[in-house]
Protein backbone atom coordinates (compact mmCIF):
# COMPACT_ATOMS: atom_id res chain seq x y z
CA UNK A 1 0.00 0.00 0.00
CA UNK A 2 1.24 3.29 -0.64
CA UNK A 3 0.77 5.97 1.83
CA UNK A 4 0.78 9.65 0.52
CA UNK A 5 0.10 13.20 1.82
CA UNK A 6 -0.61 16.13 -0.38
CA UNK A 7 1.56 19.49 -0.83
CA UNK A 8 -1.07 21.29 -0.93
CA UNK A 9 -1.76 20.88 3.25
CA UNK A 10 1.91 22.76 3.27
CA UNK A 11 1.23 25.75 1.04
CA UNK A 12 0.12 28.07 4.60
CA UNK A 13 3.95 27.17 5.48
CA UNK A 14 6.05 27.49 2.57
CA UNK A 15 6.86 30.26 0.15
CA UNK A 16 6.23 27.90 -3.41
CA UNK A 17 5.12 24.02 -3.94
CA UNK A 18 9.04 22.97 -4.52
CA UNK A 19 9.47 24.71 -0.88
CA UNK A 20 6.35 22.91 0.30
CA UNK A 21 8.01 19.60 -0.66
CA UNK A 22 11.10 19.90 0.81
CA UNK A 23 9.14 20.59 4.03
CA UNK A 24 8.40 16.69 3.72
CA UNK A 25 11.56 15.86 3.60
CA UNK A 26 12.50 13.39 6.38
CA UNK A 27 9.18 13.01 7.29
CA UNK A 28 9.03 8.67 5.88
CA UNK A 29 6.40 9.78 3.36
CA UNK A 30 7.66 8.18 -0.04
CA UNK A 31 4.54 9.56 -2.66
CA UNK A 32 3.33 13.13 -2.63
CA UNK A 33 0.03 14.03 -4.45
CA UNK A 34 0.65 17.50 -6.14
CA UNK A 35 -2.27 19.72 -5.09
CA UNK A 36 -4.07 21.04 -8.37
CA UNK A 37 -7.15 22.96 -6.88
CA UNK A 38 -6.36 25.49 -9.35
CA UNK A 39 -9.86 26.71 -8.69
CA UNK A 40 -9.35 28.44 -5.64
CA UNK A 41 -8.09 32.05 -5.74
CA UNK A 42 -4.40 32.83 -5.78
CA UNK A 43 -3.70 29.13 -5.87
CA UNK A 44 0.35 28.41 -7.10
CA UNK A 45 0.06 26.64 -10.35
CA UNK A 46 -2.58 29.07 -11.93
CA UNK A 47 0.17 31.31 -13.38
CA UNK A 48 1.46 31.61 -16.69
CA UNK A 49 4.60 29.76 -15.32
CA UNK A 50 3.03 26.75 -14.64
CA UNK A 51 4.65 24.20 -16.72
CA UNK A 52 7.70 25.71 -15.21
CA UNK A 53 6.44 25.36 -11.60
CA UNK A 54 5.65 21.75 -12.12
CA UNK A 55 8.89 20.75 -13.59
CA UNK A 56 10.37 22.18 -11.24
CA UNK A 57 8.21 20.18 -8.74
CA UNK A 58 8.96 16.78 -10.39
CA UNK A 59 12.94 17.49 -9.93
CA UNK A 60 13.14 18.45 -6.45
CA UNK A 61 10.83 15.78 -5.26
CA UNK A 62 13.14 12.86 -7.26
CA UNK A 63 15.53 14.72 -5.89
CA UNK A 64 14.42 14.14 -2.41
CA UNK A 65 13.01 10.30 -3.14
CA UNK A 66 9.48 11.35 -3.53
CA UNK A 67 7.28 9.76 -6.55
CA UNK A 68 4.18 11.60 -6.99
CA UNK A 69 0.88 9.40 -7.05
CA UNK A 70 -2.60 10.79 -7.33
CA UNK A 71 -4.02 10.16 -3.80
CA UNK A 72 -6.33 13.08 -3.20
CA UNK A 73 -9.05 14.68 -4.44
CA UNK A 74 -11.17 17.27 -3.32
CA UNK A 75 -15.05 17.53 -4.15
CA UNK A 76 -16.50 18.87 -7.56
CA UNK A 77 -19.39 21.28 -6.96
CA UNK A 78 -22.37 19.57 -8.44
CA UNK A 79 -25.29 22.07 -9.76
CA UNK A 80 -27.19 23.44 -6.89
CA UNK A 81 -24.80 22.16 -3.83
CA UNK A 82 -21.76 25.21 -3.28
CA UNK A 83 -18.22 23.47 -2.80
CA UNK A 84 -18.55 24.61 1.06
CA UNK A 85 -21.57 22.22 1.14
CA UNK A 86 -20.02 19.25 -1.08
CA UNK A 87 -17.21 19.39 1.85
CA UNK A 88 -20.08 18.43 4.45
CA UNK A 89 -21.81 15.39 2.21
Amino acid sequence: MKIATTIGEMYSFAASPVEAIKLYEGSGFRYLDCDLSIFESKHPFATENWKDLIFECKETAEKLGFSFVQAHARPTPIKGITLKRAYLV
